[in-house]
């Protein structure tokens, strides 16, 4: 039974020289009873290969899929402290994707006492599946919230991070750069103020971001840290 990666590239290769052999041997006008002998040796080596091939595919798609589905997208929020309330109101609405283990909220709320503020925010930014931004007008004139928006944006192009708004209040969002080219949150970029239930607009913002998560776990693109879980799966 094949037990590795390593094993399996060599079985793959092994199969592939076993097959090599047969189509050689199948080319030949007449066998005679030698290489009849042989061929069918052949085969049956190649047909206990395969099998061992395909049930270590199996297994590794089985256990793929259980790992992805306890695997959280990470989501990192960008906001301006002066919206904290609204950060607090995203993480209460979000809970359930949380506690369901589909996603991994970070704000810089967790950073703790002695870490460098700018390196632990490059580092999630960087290992973050989805960035949610904030936007409000103090949002727009934070220059650590715009720094924070360009760097996603190199991330969106060398790792396909999602960039995703969302509208707290009524400001000049779609002025600004390329913002206004993204599809935001709530609905139609209506913001969060101008609802008339509050808990409502943020329904609908849940709603959209489980949408996204869906979509990125049917487009799961191995990242080094969940090939390393999957190194670890013993058949």
């Amino acid at each position: 039974m094949i037990k590795s990666e390593i094993e399996y590239e060599t079985s793959k290769a092994s199969a592939k020289q076993f097959e090599r052999a047969l189509d050689e041997l199948d080319d030949m006008a007449e066998l005679d009873s030698l290489a009849k002998v042989r061929r069918r040796a052949i085969q049956s080596l190649h047909s206990e290969l395969n099998a061992q091939i395909s049930e270590y595919e199996h297994l590794v798609g089985i256990s793929m899929e259980k790992k992805i589905s306890n695997f959280g997208v990470k989501v990192f929020c960008s906001y301006c402290h002066s919206n904290e309330s609204s950060r607090q109101a995203m993480e209460k609405h979000f809970a359930v994707l949380k506690n369901n283990q589909q996603i991994k909220l970070w704000s810089d709320r967790q950073i703790v006492a002695g870490q460098k503020w700018s390196e632990k925010i490059r580092k999630e930014l960087d290992d973050s599946d989805i960035v949610v931004f904030l936007i409000s007008s103090e949002f727009l004139n934070s220059e650590a919230c715009i720094d924070e928006w360009y760097y996603a944006k190199q991330l969106e192009k060398t790792k396909s991070t999602r960039i995703i708004p969302i509208i707290l209040s009524e400001c000049a969002w779609n002025d600004f750069d390329t913002m206004g080219e993204y599809q935001a949150l709530p609905e139609k970029g209506k913001p969060i103020a101008k609802w008339d239930d509050k808990d409502s607009a943020w329904v609908d913002i849940y709603r959209g971001i489980k949408v996204v998560i869906e979509d990125i776990r049917t487009t799961f693109t191995l990242k080094n840290e969940f090939k390393n879980h999957l190194s670890e799966i013993e058949f």
